[in-house]
This record gives structure tokens, C-alpha cells and sequence, in this order.
């Protein structure tokens, strides 16, 4: 089994004679079944399989505790993974396997995560309130984090781009349930790439089940999806422009 990814970082020149340069270590790159095993590149994200929180990971952490793992309280009953937080700019965070963020390079993806969020006590949050815009830090967002060369040639400066507001909070939203986070972006090219659910408010906790990352299928024949509001929520829709309230009412035909 491979890491899950690799980077090299051209380093200056030896004082010395003999010293290695750019072309000199040759790296074997393996090779991946992208149908099968990158068919979701979120890994341990079902609650139904889940023994541990391993690979997810927390962005800003001050003790010995970080994710923890919580049996019998995911969305269906499984085990869900718990994080307590204390920003609004840390979340939870997990690396792509760089062999299937490559195969599908260019390709759009689709992002789902269920997320129950609660104050310090454990009460359901009041403070979350996702028709603001995503840097107001009033509800959660994807973040995708690559890592690039700023001089590709000598590997040199290596650089974080983010690419934050690829997927928000469905509505309606209700605090004391859970809560989908969905969204659909095209996969970059990096060394690197990581997700990370961040921006609700400080010392919201989270307690993440049901994640995934997944090719998103499409019909030609029919672009837009849940145009009938046929899921009963916002899914596939989202605001653009200010704070714009998105909720879903009752329509002229009763549906």
C-alpha cells in the first residue's frame, strides 16, 4: 500500500561535490484500477464500516484528543467520528490517494457529508445560519487545499491554493438534525490535495457521518438537477451575490 501521496521539493545545492540534484532519484510511480478503487475518494467515510477515525485528520489542534470515535451515533445508527472545535477556520480534514486525484483530473465530482453540529454543552447550535456568505464563518464549506510549485521546474516553493465554497449546507436547515453538506467541483491537478469541512462559527463541534466523494453521473438530456425540488430540499441548488436567503416553499401546483 502506497501513501497517499508523495512530493518533491528541490533543496539547494550541497556544499559539497557529490551531492544529488533535480533528475537524480527516480521515484517508481505506482499504478491504480481508478474504476475500482477511486470510485470514492473519500475513505472511511460510512458509518456502517467505520471502526476508527483514521484517515481523518483535525486542521488545529492544542491537546492530546483530537477526532474521536463515537459508536451508535451516526445518522443510521453506526459510528460517527466527533470533533471538537475551537475556530472557525479548523475543521476536518482528509488527504486524497494523489494516484486518484490524477485519474480523474478535469473530471467533476460530487461531495456529500452529514453533519450534526452542537455548542459546547451539546446542545444543538444556534448559531449556524448557512444563507450567510461563506466568509461571514456562520455555517460550514468545503475547502479544497492543493499544494503547488511556485517554480515547477527546480521544485522549488512549494505553495498552498485554496479553493473554498465548493460545497455548502442543503436547505432547509434544521439545528437539532443532521444537516448535508453537498456540492460539485472539478478535480485540479496536484501533488496534494485535501478536503477540509470548515468556517462554522467558533466552538461549534461537529460529528461527521455518511461522507463521500464520488464522479458525478449526468443525463445530457436533462442538465439541471432537481429542478422539481423532487428531494424536498435545496440539493444541487445554492445562492450567488450576498447574504440571499435560499428555503424551499410550497409550489403553485401544491408539490
Amino acid at each position: 500500500v502506497g501513501p497517499p501521496y508523495a512530493k518533491e521539493q528541490g533543496p539547494k545545492a550541497a556544499d559539497c561535490d557529490g551531492g544529488a540534484s533535480i533528475g537524480d532519484v527516480t521515484l517508481i510511480k505506482p499504478t491504480v484500477d481508478a474504476a475500482n478503487e477511486c470510485a470514492d475518494m473519500i475513505r472511511n467515510g460510512d458509518s456502517a464500516t467505520r471502526s476508527d477515525v483514521t484517515p481523518w485528520l483535525h486542521t488545529k489542534w492544542y491537546g492530546d484528543t483530537v477526532n474521536v470515535l463515537k459508536p451508535g451515533e451516526g445518522k443510521d445508527g453506526g459510528n460517527a467520528i466527533a470533533m471538537d472545535r475551537v475556530h472557525h477556520w479548523t475543521g476536518i480534514a482528509q488527504n486524497f490517494n494523489s494516484l486518484c486525484a490524477d485519474a480523474g483530473e478535469g473530471e467533476f465530482y460530487e461531495f456529500n457529508a452529514w453533519l450534526k453540529m452542537t455548542d459546547a454543552d451539546g446542545n444543538p447550535s444556534t448559531v449556524i445560519d448557512p444563507n450567510r456568505e461563506w466568509w461571514r464563518n456562520q455555517s460550514p464549506i468545503l475547502t479544497l487545499n492543493d499544494r503547488r510549485y511556485r517554480d515547477a521546474s527546480t521544485k522549488e516553493f512549494l505553495y498552498t491554493a485554496e479553493h473554498r465554497d465548493l460545497a455548502a449546507v442543503v436547505r432547509p436547515y434544521n439545528n437539532a438534525e443532521w444537516g448535508r453538506v453537498h456540492g460539485i467541483f472539478r478535480m485540479p491537478s496536484s501533488p496534494r490535495l485535501w478536503m477540509e469541512l470548515e468556517r462554522a462559527p467558533d466552538h461549534v463541534k461537529f460529528l461527521l457521518d455518511n461522507a463521500s466523494l464520488t464522479p458525478l453521473s449526468c443525463d445530457r438530456a436533462s442538465l439541471v438537477r432537481n429542478g422539481n425540488l423532487e428531494t424536498g430540499d435545496s440539493l444541487f441548488w445554492d445562492t450567488w451575490g450576498g447574504d440571499v436567503v435560499l428555503d424551499v416553499v410550497p409550489g403553485p401546483n401544491g408539490g
